[in-house]
């Protein structure tokens, strides 16, 4: 099922390629050999695009919030929301490495990180996506939501988890979510207890 997706998430997928262009000028300024910039690469029939190879090595460039600059500064430590090892690893499976790297920088500071990742963190990518084909050609089963909402003690209110706020899948998991635009940004809720003192937005 295609969906429309919000300007919002364009707006984001839009900055993360002009900091993408940023740091791979800023990276052949330097005199590194920048290769492959957005070669297309398949795994087990899925079909991707490295941003590049620095001297060789496959090198996914990203841009991360304050919070998510500090995983890459430090490794994930098997807390990978996202995903991100899984792709790195794709791109190296295809490209028949054993080593590739992160180059992040941090979209509030400036600041950029290198992260190597090495073949004992990443994962079987042609395992993964054939374990995912399986469970997409059940079409009678629905997986399970992935994460657990959060009980707010105060309200007694259940919200969405962090990172299915980002998932466009959301309203399968969750069909009678309720959303509150907040100064922070929007917090989801499964289930509300005590109306939340602020405008109540659609979704």
């Amino acid at each position: 099922e295609q969906r429309e997706m919000e300007g919002s998430f364009l707006i984001r997928m839009l900055y993360g390629s002009i900091v993408e262009e940023l740091i791979l000028l800023l990276v052949k300024e330097a005199g590194y050999s920048v290769t492959d910039e957005q070669k297309e690469v398949m795994v087990n029939g899925i079909t991707g695009h490295i941003d590049c190879k620095v001297n060789g090595f496959v090198v996914d460039v990203k841009s991360a919030s304050d919070f998510g600059f500090r995983k890459f500064k430090k490794g994930f430590d098997n807390d990978d929301d996202f995903g991100y090892i899984g792709q790195l690893s794709g791109y190296v499976d295809a490209e028949g490495g054993d080593v590739g790297y992160f180059l992040v920088m941090n979209k509030s500071s400036g600041e950029v990180t290198l992260l190597e990742v090495d073949s004992m963190e990443m994962i079987n990518s042609y395992d993964r996506i054939g374990h995912l084909r399986s469970i997409l050609a059940d079409k009678k089963a629905l997986p399970s939501p992935c994460e657990v909402p959060t009980l707010e003690k105060a309200s007694g209110n259940k919200v969405l988890p962090r990172i299915c706020k980002f998932c466009e899948y959301k309203e399968d998991c969750w069909p009678n979510m309720r959303a509150f635009q907040y100064s922070r940004g929007v917090k989801y809720f499964t289930e509300v207890v005590k109306e939340p003192r602020v405008e109540e937005i659609n979704v």
